[in-house]
């Protein structure tokens, strides 16, 4: 079970993970639709919209091997259509609520973002 925090400032993922790594947890791995859905809630109610936001998914180490920060197995997935595509090359963590149907998106790691924490309880 995972207990879910979302990180009050914007700030590229590498920064992120180091804050949620500080507070003895990682960027939130998602591995259910169910999961997916309480963190858009979490987003929602702290924030009183839907904005982009960075998750612990990461393919800096190989292009297109995404593996979650937290060292749990990336099986579920909830990318938007025609993603990952590494757009530019430089694409190696993953965004969410992107587009219309607030999917996943592959993007650049050093834009500035809200996040979501979570840590094992």
């Amino acid at each position: 079970m995972q207990e879910f925090g979302r990180a009050a400032k914007s700030e590229g993922s590498g920064l992120i993970e180091k804050k949620c790594l500080s507070l003895k947890g990682n960027l939130a791995s998602v591995h259910s639709i169910e999961e997916y859905e309480f963190i858009q809630k979490l987003i929602t109610q702290q924030s009183h919209g839907n904005p982009m936001t960075w998750i612990g998914g990461t393919d800096c180490q190989k292009n297109n091997i995404w593996f979650w920060s937290d060292g749990r197995p990336f099986f579920f997935t909830f990318w938007c259509a025609g993603e990952p595509n590494n757009a530019g090359g430089n694409q190696g963590c993953l965004r969410m609520n992107y587009g219309e149907h607030h999917c996943w998106d592959d993007f650049q790691c050093s834009h500035k973002l809200p996040s979501v924490c979570a840590r094992n309880l």
